[in-house]
């Protein structure tokens, strides 16, 4: 098959000579690029999830000014912090990258661990950005896999099989390593995001690519085709209601499934299944009030979110509410604020929570 792993050594070692005198001619000048610090880079990265370069400069320079080294970050208030990240969104990452500096500083001596493996078990970081950091800040033979990357990697690869499973990021990753030039992990890192940023995207520029000539899908005609995704299922549609339910002490009201099932064991919002005429706060607030015998007050948010599973296509309504405090019996258990990042939630629900959190974090902190 074209991904096949019999590319020799001369063949790879020239491919990623080209990125990298492509990277040197070409890189954009970017703040955490002039000393590669691993506080810089950690910073940079956290900031990068989910957010455009253009903006990130901005808010990295200022924020490495109020606070230019990870102690100042871990004794800095929480407050302080999220306002500094205003406007950048997502502000999960704000308190996971407060938390981690603490940690750090506590466990770690005040050294970020230059390990891809130990990086992942910090707030907020990922097997992507662990394995970004540990190659740019400290030249682990390890490879970030973000979208851009994996674009890059399938088309140069020519790659059949659908890189966003998990056997076709197994294949990414395996030839991914074998380019990896040694000792140089951190400018190969950097080139293959900066290369599917600036030129392998969506409607690629072959003619500019160092990798025209080497590049399988390019020479099959088959650019336009990689990377493979996933075709379109048709799926049934389900609607189905949640709430954030919140008593006076900020706790937040969960409910234990049982062992069975796709959410088996996990800790959920309180939900049920509806009709779409019965989307409404009032019908949840029935059945709320039916299940628990809580009854409060619906406050001004509401959420919409879209999620798949097997053959269905979820569409799932959730409203907030305040209610007093009160005793709840199995399988509904009440949650301290502080344990809210350690919930085993399934995505959509932790979803509703970080989104929750991240417009009202003055309220549940």
């Amino acid at each position: 098959m074209p991904y096949a792993t019999n590319f020799d050594s001369t063949w790879c070692k020239q491919v990623s000579n080209s990125l990298l005198a492509w990277f040197a001619a070409n890189r954009r000048d970017l703040p955490w690029r002039v000393h590669y610090r691993p506080y810089e880079v950690l910073v940079s990265e956290v900031m990068l999830q989910q957010t455009q370069m253009q903006r990130v400069v901005f808010y990295f320079t200022r924020f490495m000014t109020r606070f230019p080294t990870l102690q100042d970050l871990a004794q800095a208030d929480l407050d302080e912090v999220l306002e500094l990240w205003q406007g950048l969104g997502y502000y999960r990452r704000a308190k996971n990258l407060h938390s981690l500096a603490r940690k750090i500083m506590a466990d770690y001596d005040g050294k970020i661990p230059s390990s891809c493996e130990t990086l992942q078990t910090l707030p907020g970081i990922g097997p992507y950005t662990a394995a970004a950091i540990a190659a740019i800040a400290f030249e682990a033979p390890c490879v970030g896999l973000d979208a851009n990357v994996l674009r890059v990697l399938a088309r140069l690869f020519d790659c059949e099989e659908d890189v966003s499973t998990t056997v076709g990021k197994k294949i990414m990753e395996d030839l991914a390593l074998k380019l990896l030039p040694q000792g140089r992990a951190c400018e190969y890192q950097q080139a293959l995001m900066e290369l599917g940023a600036l030129i392998c995207g969506r409607s690629p520029r072959c003619r500019q690519c160092p990798w025209e000539t080497s590049c399988l899908s390019h020479a099959h005609g088959t650019v336009s085709q990689r990377p493979v995704k996933a075709q379109a299922v048709s799926r049934l549609v389900r609607y189905q209601m949640a709430g954030l339910v919140f008593d006076t002490q900020k706790r937040l009201l969960l409910c234990r499934q049982p062992d069975t099932g796709i959410w088996a064991n996990l800790l959920t919002l309180p939900d049920c299944e509806a009709t779409q005429d019965k989307l409404s706060c009032g019908h949840y607030q029935a059945f709320l009030a039916k299940k628990t015998g809580l009854l409060g007050k619906a406050q001004n948010w509401h959420l919409t979110l879209k999620h798949s599973y097997t053959k269905w296509q979820i569409f799932l309504q959730v409203w907030a509410y305040i209610v007093p405090q009160a005793k709840v019996s199995a399988p509904f258990v009440w949650v301290e604020p502080a344990d809210f990042s350690r919930i085993p939630m399934p995505s959509p629900h932790r979803t509703a929570l970080q989104r929750y959190l991240d417009n009202f974090s003055e309220n549940i902190v």
